[in-house]
């Protein structure tokens, strides 16, 4: 389930209602199409996964995932270590057939959330974690706030990772 994407998926389904759609096991076996055709199979319209387990779903090609409709992903999701460009790509045009964004979050415990992370309706560049919106404060303005301004009450909400 790994962290921080695996929790966020449970919370976020269960959260909207919708259906959350995990298997366990090696995605490459019995054969380099499993996880292209658990993702057919069950319509899987978002699709979390780590850049290292892209890296090694390429060594098997385009083959197999081109032989599996993908036609109902929308977001492919990416969280766990840096990207770089080769699989980034791969991830982008092959699975995500030049279409779907890819929402690269990070984030972890300490902060009890992500802190960056791009955003599906907004322009995206390849591997980046985009940022703040601009309309956000910087950090050290925001420690000078004596008091949580309504515009900020999302910010300053109790966090059990922020002191």
């Amino acid at each position: 389930m790994g962290w921080i994407m695996g929790p966020w998926e449970v919370v976020g389904t269960l959260a909207l209602g919708a259906t959350l759609a995990m298997y366990e096991g090696v995605p490459d076996y019995p054969d380099s199409g499993r996880l292209w055709q658990f993702l057919e199979k069950h319509e899987v319209s978002v699709l979390g996964i780590s850049p290292t387990l892209v890296r090694s779903l390429m060594r098997h090609g385009e083959g197999p995932v081109r032989a599996h409709d993908l036609s109902k992903l929308r977001i492919l999701g990416s969280t766990g270590e840096p990207w770089n460009e080769l699989p980034w790509r791969w991830y982008f045009e092959v699975v995500g057939q030049k279409r779907c964004p890819v929402i690269n979050i990070s984030g972890g415990t300490e902060v009890g959330a992500c802190f960056l992370s791009p955003h599906p309706v907004e322009p995206i560049k390849p591997m980046s974690l985009g940022g703040p919106p601009s309309a956000w404060p910087s950090m050290s303005s925001m420690m000078k706030v004596a008091r949580c301004e309504e515009k900020w009450a999302s910010w300053c909400a109790p966090n059990p990772g922020r002191p």
